[in-house]
């Protein structure tokens, strides 16, 4: 259960940037500024919820393609250097 939990991009979203109080939640809202503390803003469960939508990648295929086509692109490289070394080789010998 909890590697399905945080396999889904608005959980994890919302257990990072919103903490439930009394009156509500806490947003934390991401630091523009390295050395400087965060804003807090108390929202209430639809503006949780707006947030959470804005916030969330909608690019996960797209980074799980490029992932892949890295990937690809790395062995394709690595097949050709390989053959280029052994054709050296040849035709040294």
């Amino acid at each position: 259960m909890f590697a399905r939990y945080w396999d889904q991009p608005m959980d994890r979203i919302r257990s990072i940037f919103v903490r439930p109080v009394p009156s509500g939640y806490v947003f934390r809202a991401p630091n523009p500024k390295v050395f400087s503390a965060p804003d807090h803003y108390l929202v209430n469960e639809v503006q949780r919820d707006a947030i959470v939508a804005i916030m969330a990648p909608g690019r996960a295929p797209l980074l799980r393609a490029l992932k892949f086509g890295g990937f690809l692109l790395a062995a394709v490289a690595g097949v050709i250097v390989r053959a280029c070394e052994t054709a050296v080789i040849a035709v040294w010998m």
